[in-house]
């Protein structure tokens, strides 16, 4: 802890002396309701596309939670290639999902995004 701060509890039987940063962290805990339901829709498998997700929770709020700005999170939508592995596991994170299932969303957007820019992307070789 940086500063010094505590907090007393007063108890009949005890004092109990909290760190106030463990009451932050727990109020940081609390998630936007709409990442269950992005979990549920995407568990059925309604959500196919990787630019679903944000028709459910805004950008705005994804964004925010891992502290980073709209126009980066609008950059990150367009051209999903450029996410990296920690952006996809903190939003996976997020909705609570497996970080592979949203990784194959975001693949499959990069495939999207290459084939609309007339790009052609070659399958993986395998050694």
């Amino acid at each position: 802890m940086g500063r010094k701060e505590l907090m007393k509890v007063n108890n009949p039987n005890c004092i109990f002396i909290i760190p106030l940063c463990i009451i932050y962290c727990n109020m940081a805990e609390k998630k936007d309701t709409r990442y269950k339901t992005v979990k549920i829709v995407l568990e059925v498998g309604q959500i196919k596309n990787f630019k679903d997700i944000f028709k459910i929770i805004p950008k705005s709020i994804v964004g925010k939670d891992m502290h980073t700005n709209n126009s980066r999170m609008q950059r990150l939508i367009d051209n999903p290639g450029e996410f990296t592995y920690n952006e996809i596991a903190d939003i996976a994170r997020l909705i609570g999902c497996e970080y592979i299932t949203l990784r194959d969303l975001v693949e499959k957007a990069v495939g999207l995004v290459e084939s609309k820019n007339g790009k052609k992307s070659k399958p993986p070789t395998r050694a």
